[in-house]
């Protein structure tokens, strides 16, 4: 019975590929939150964001796969809104970060 079962799951990519998202951006999720509390310089804080924007973009992603979140309802000039949002998020976070970063060494 777990045999088949595990047989399914490992036939299906698309299911496989969704499971080590989870997993990967759960660590990623984890880790990012512990190092923001080592650590209280603006470059680290912004990482941290950008992590955590990442994960909400994987989650929401994943949402959309699954037919359980619809990320196209909201249109402003042709462009998906929350979709932009997201996707837009962890790049405004990471720039400053790697600014303050080399501003910090």
């Amino acid at each position: 019975m777990m045999q088949e079962i595990w047989q399914a799951i490992l036939s299906d990519k698309e299911f496989l590929l969704i499971l080590v998202e989870i997993l990967a951006g759960s660590a990623m999720a984890f880790f990012a939150i512990l190092s923001f509390s080592k650590s209280r310089r603006i470059s680290t804080i912004l990482f941290v964001i950008a992590g955590v924007a990442l994960y909400v973009q994987m989650v929401v992603r994943i949402l959309e796969k699954l037919n359980i979140f619809v990320i196209g309802d909201f249109v402003l000039f042709d462009l998906k809104l929350i979709e932009f949002i997201i996707d837009v998020t962890p790049y405004l976070a990471l720039i400053p970060a790697f600014f303050f970063l080399r501003k910090d060494n």
